[in-house]
């Protein structure tokens, strides 16, 4: 009899723990189904911690004062949120800066990056040029992450568009705390490119 009961309970226990999960329902709608309660306290709550090891994409940690999953494909804790960096400039454009700010043209300056992250993707998008210029939808860009009037190890990236755009979303590039970017058009001769928007994507990076 005490074999069967321990036999019985092993099967209920397997049961519970390969079905669904609800903590405040009876009725959970997925794996695990938190719901609101009358307690006016919080549906879940992730304990600060230190950068843990990571081992798969999915993982999710409180690292500081952020959010972060773990992106195995990059091998690194990345905030869940990607921020969009958006560098432009209107008209034709042939060897010039685009601007992210004001009238800011030169690589020295830029915006200046808050927290270490990780450049996860690079879009940009063109029109056709009017008048007579010669149209360059092969137009070639370069993206610099600088410290200073230095650009750092790494951080040199050219790129051509195809068709007046390029998507990169495989990107995997660092930056630290401190540096900050530029971005050029690279057109020579009489080649332009028209209304060029070249967006940097930034995840905040857990070291």
């Amino acid at each position: 009899m005490k074999n069967l009961f321990l036999a019985l309970t092993l099967l209920a226990t397997t049961q519970w723990i390969q079905g669904q999960v609800g903590i405040n329902t009876v009725s959970p709608t997925a794996e695990l189904d938190i719901a609101a309660s009358t307690t006016n306290l919080p549906a879940l709550e992730l304990e600060p911690q230190s950068v843990p090891t990571g081992a798969a994409t999915g993982q999710m940690a409180v690292i500081g004062d952020q959010l972060y999953m773990y992106d195995a494909s990059r091998g690194k804790w990345l905030t869940i949120a990607a921020t969009p960096l958006v560098f432009s400039r209107g008209g034709d454009i042939g060897s010039q800066s685009l601007r992210m700010a004001g009238n800011l043209t030169t690589a020295n300056s830029g915006i200046l990056l808050p927290f270490d992250g990780t450049i996860i993707a690079i879009t940009s998008n063109s029109n056709t040029v009017s008048g007579t210029a010669t149209n360059n939808l092969a137009a070639p860009f370069n993206v610099r992450i600088r410290q200073g009037n230095t650009t750092i190890v790494g951080g040199n990236i050219n790129f051509n568009l195809l068709g007046g755009t390029y998507n990169d979303n495989t990107a995997n590039i660092d930056f630290s705390a401190g540096n900050h970017i530029h971005v050029r058009a690279q057109n020579t001769g009489t080649d332009t490119i028209s209304n060029p928007t070249v967006t940097i994507w930034v995840k905040w990076r857990a070291n």
